[in-house]
């Protein structure tokens, strides 16, 4: 009561043992630096309930929550759920147990989109994956795309869109091979993303920080290796935009609201279809896959229309999984061996379709354990 006092709602990964640890050195610092070895005073909560029982003393919830024009991460992050007039006023009455909620809440899962530009995948994908894993996303769609130019535009920056030579580099480049897309997940991922990636500039980034992912695999403004959502806004028009048919097991709260949902069953695998496919000789002497009709396939089925040096690999689920997933050793064994990635999915299959599959194997190998 002799003198004010300063009262702190702070928030962070970790936030009582960074506290109490910034806390004893600064105490350390001044009675080293003071004779009379004063001890600086202070009074910390050490559980979130000591927390919740010192905040409502002191804050309600609209003091303390900050201002959401004030928050420059809020881009990054879903927009607050509208609630009803009946769950204003229940949470007008039930202040103090919506506010204890938020001391408890952590930071919340959510997925963005990273692409991965031509040139920058195809014999570096097990690299990148790991890196991906080591920084604790989840991949939860896959696919590689061929951009149309309507689509490198919109992911486009306005600044590279006011000189017309540079948008023209960016939109030819994009469009100049495959891309690879994903879908990642994690605690705060929009913005873990932009950090991760650093700067459009790869020599901007080199000189920030060498481990920034564009320091390491951009070349040029142009060809920067990577590219990511920039809000939470501009990922969920990304998800939509390269994942229409749904996600993988995505465990993102939002995207329900936001009308992502997640595979049921793969949607090009048709049972039908494979029963029909056949190998026949063109003209050329190339094996071609067709339809049983005797036409060509159309080239936006999943057919290959040169089989002689392509085949498939199906991955299950049980070695995706894991901190460290065993297959993105065997990508790299496989990138090592020169093998080039020209198709990768990430799906879901449903009963019959894995079942349609696993008569294919049982019938190569003739058995029925096997099946």
């Amino acid at each position: 009561m002799s003198n004010p006092v300063l009262v702190c709602a702070l928030r962070r990964i970790n936030a009582f043992e960074v506290l109490a640890d910034t806390l004893e050195l600064l105490t350390q610092h001044r009675e080293e630096l003071s004779k009379s070895g004063s001890a600086l005073q202070r009074v910390m909560a050490l559980t979130p309930e000591m927390t919740f029982r010192q905040a409502v003393l002191f804050f309600t919830e609209k003091d303390f929550v900050t201002n959401a024009e004030y928050r420059p991460a809020t881009k990054y992050l879903p927009p607050p759920r509208k609630k009803s007039r009946a769950e204003a006023e229940k949470s007008q009455r039930c202040r103090e147990e919506s506010l204890f909620t938020y001391l408890q809440t952590g930071a919340q899962i959510l997925c963005t989109v990273l692409l991965i530009k031509p040139g920058a995948w195809s014999h570096r994908l097990a690299r990148i994956l790991q890196k991906i894993g080591l920084e604790k996303f989840t991949v939860v769609a896959m696919k590689h795309v061929h951009l149309e130019p309507d689509i490198a535009l919109g992911l486009l920056s306005s600044e590279v869109k006011q000189d017309p030579a540079v948008l023209e580099a960016h939109c030819t480049y994009l469009t100049s091979g495959t891309s690879l897309v994903l879908c990642l997940q994690r605690p705060n991922a929009v913005k873990k993303l932009i950090d991760l990636l650093g700067p459009e500039d790869p020599k901007v980034a080199q000189a920030l920080d060498p481990f920034l992912w564009r320091a390491q695999y951009g070349i040029s403004t142009v060809q920067n290796g990577f590219y990511g959502s920039k809000s939470y806004q501009i990922a969920v028009r990304d998800m939509k935009l390269f994942f229409p048919e749904g996600l993988c097991c995505a465990e993102c709260q939002t995207l329900e609201e936001e009308e992502i949902y997640n595979l049921k069953r793969d949607p090009i695998v048709g049972l039908e279809i494979n029963k029909q496919r056949k190998i026949i000789k063109h003209e050329s002497g190339e094996r071609l896959n067709l339809l049983g009709s005797g036409q060509p396939c159309d080239l936006d089925r999943p057919l290959s229309d040169n089989l002689c040096q392509t085949t498939c690999l199906v991955l299950p689920g049980i070695i995706l999984r894991g901190s460290d997933p065993p297959y993105v050793e065997l990508l790299d064994q496989l990138i090592g061996k020169d093998f080039t990635m020209t198709g990768v999915r990430l799906t879901v299959l449903d009963a019959p379709q894995a079942h349609c599959i696993s008569e294919i194997l049982s019938r190569a190998k003739c058995s029925v354990a096997a099946k």
